[in-house]
């Protein structure tokens, strides 16, 4: 700047003010930044069919994501199916809910909901393959079968969840 040009006046005394005083500027909280813990990059906050959630900014190639709790990304609890290890998802339906295997049809697990958890239930072993019997429900009421369906078929009756035994 020359001598002859006239500097801007300052009418505030602090830049706050002056960056207040802007008709086009809003004021919000300060931005946080959050890693993906997958691939390092920022995670962002966006808005989905089921609600606000985190997503990684590296989308489609890193697909990590998690829930929006009080403004934060939670990762969800994740339950493992006990027969293949891949992460069960809770199935709802109109007239019941439950907890189904990821690897579906490879494993069919299925597990009862109890209170939003799968159900853990003493294991019963099954007297035809080894493997263990689960609590399902059916068109008929509840009943138990073997965790290798349609491997192995072997079923009993329930009886106040309690799978009721076969005399051999």
């Amino acid at each position: 700047m020359s001598d002859n040009e006239e500097r801007p006046k300052i009418t505030s005394q602090t830049w706050e003010d002056e960056l207040s005083s802007q008709q086009d500027v809003e004021v919000v909280a300060p931005y946080v930044r959050y890693k993906c813990p997958k691939c390092q990059s920022r995670l962002v906050k966006k808005t989905g069919k089921s609600g606000v959630f985190w997503g990684c900014s590296s989308f489609p190639t890193c697909d990590y994501t998690a829930n929006d709790v009080a403004g934060k990304p939670v990762r969800s609890i994740r339950y493992l199916c006990p027969s293949c290890n891949s992460v069960l998802k809770k199935i709802t339906t109109k007239s019941t809910t439950f907890w189904g295997c990821s690897s579906y049809p490879d494993c069919s697990t299925t597990l009862e909901d109890e209170d939003g958890k799968p159900k853990e239930s003493k294991k019963y072993p099954c007297r035809v393959c080894g493997h263990f019997l689960v609590r399902k429900i059916g068109k008929s009421g509840h009943f138990w079968g073997c965790i290798n369906y349609p491997t192995c078929r072997h079923t009993l009756n329930d009886d106040n969840g309690k799978p009721v035994l076969r005399k051999s």
